[in-house]
């Protein structure tokens, strides 16, 4: 009977140490994971951040771009303008001109 309840004994203990030890391993496993997850989360966020910069700089050089392709258009109107207003008064001249000489005979 002794033997008998020190053998129960003895297993009891060892299911209780290995229930210790599953519980243990679980716990340690759920903080793994949780701990990965957050880090993966982290370089998630890291890469959202990275993109949301990039974009931005690249809205920035497009903007750049269409004020400066603005200035140039705005240069080239402006010398389309003084060359129609050249021409202009170069055909104002040239008709003042032909007036001239058929009212002047």
């Amino acid at each position: 009977e002794k033997f008998a309840g020190k053998v129960i004994l003895q297993s009891e203990k060892q299911v209780q140490a290995a229930a210790v030890r599953v519980r243990g391993n679980a716990a340690n496993s759920v903080k793994a994971q949780k701990m990965f997850i957050s880090e993966e989360a982290q370089e998630a966020e890291a890469a959202f951040q990275k993109l949301a910069a990039k974009t931005n700089e690249f809205e920035q050089e497009v903007i750049n771009e269409a004020k400066a392709l603005e200035k140039e258009i705005e240069k080239d109107v402006v010398k389309v303008e003084k060359e129609i207003i050249r021409e202009e008064q170069a055909v104002v001249k040239e008709v003042k001109e032909l007036e001239k000489e058929l009212i002047g005979r």
